[in-house]
């Protein structure tokens, strides 16, 4: 690595490490009421009042109709159902190179607004909360894209000390699941979370939050991490890119922490058992405590 990228890099991990640090580191008046005496709009005059000939002549409004994806649909169903004509429907498909539109799942919402014509003008499919596919007529031509809503970033932080698992441990500390998961990956190179941890260790973690609108819709990535153990201080910081986009997480040295092996190679995204006080256990035939989180690895 060239040297002017780690003085960037332990510059970054300098700051990181600071906000690391700092983890553990008005009467109201009386309102008055007025009453206020707002005069009433005059009312209209038999001259005033619009005639037959003025509201037959004024346009109708747009009008919108969603449907569901059904098992078993293709773009011609879903959009038949929401009243779209078939020769709209082949220029949609002709016009859908990517396949945007056309490749969908079972539960995918689909929105079509008409002019006041009745003339399909938009049709719109929801991928998630903050992700659009829309193809609207532009010139007598379809024309289909995906849209990003802008969404807030917000940076939060939690640290905790391990009891029992790190994932018991995290949710108390507030992470999210994803979070939790997350962590186990950006560590996998040099932690074995199953035999390593002891109660006592600690952890510190700053990451993203995305808000929609003032609503929190989600986590993102993590932006610093520090995990201590076994008497060993391990941190990460994320590296990004002038776009933003990651590039990988490093230490404070500068070092990228994906390794060639793994302390423990064990996909840990999916959770296949939760910590509860009352399982049926497949083997035994009756409920009994399962005092742990058992995770789903690749075969």
């Amino acid at each position: 690595m060239h040297l002017p990228r780690l003085l960037s890099l332990s510059a970054v991990a300098g700051v990181l490490a600071l906000l690391l640090t700092s983890f553990n580191s008005q009467a109201q008046g009386e309102q008055q009421l007025a009453l206020i005496q707002l005069p009433l709009p005059p009312l209209a005059t038999p001259s005033q009042a619009p005639t037959l000939e003025q509201v037959e002549s004024t346009p109708a409004a747009q009008t919108a109709k969603q449907v569901q994806a059904r098992k078993g649909d293709v773009l011609e169903t879903v959009l038949k159902r929401a009243g779209v004509d078939v020769n709209t429907i082949y220029a949609l498909a002709q016009a859908d190179r990517q396949k945007l539109l056309t490749r969908f799942r079972p539960g995918d919402d689909f929105a079509v607004t008409f002019d006041d014509a009745g003339r399909p003008i938009e049709i719109m499919r929801h991928l998630n909360r903050t992700t659009r596919i829309v193809a609207q007529q532009e010139r007598g031509r379809w024309q289909i894209r995906k849209v990003s809503l802008p969404v807030d970033i917000h940076i939060a932080s939690a640290t905790g000390t391990i009891s029992d698992s790190l994932y018991l441990s995290g949710k108390r500390a507030g992470l999210s699941d994803k979070i939790i998961m997350n962590l186990a990956d950006l560590y996998q190179w040099d932690i074995d979370f199953a035999r390593q941890l002891r109660p006592g260790d600690t952890f510190k973690v700053l990451y993203e939050q995305r808000y929609l609108n003032g609503e929190l819709i989600g986590d993102g990535r993590i932006i610093a991490a520090e995990i201590h153990t076994s008497g060993k201080t391990y941190r990460a910081f994320l590296l990004t890119d002038k776009q933003n986009e990651t590039i990988g997480y490093y230490d404070e040295k500068g070092r990228n922490l994906r390794k060639a092996f793994m302390r423990n190679p064990v996909d840990h995204v999916r959770i296949t058992s939760r910590f509860t006080r009352k399982r049926w256990h497949p083997i035994h035939k009756k409920w009994k405590a399962h005092r742990g989180v058992d995770y789903g690895g690749k075969t």
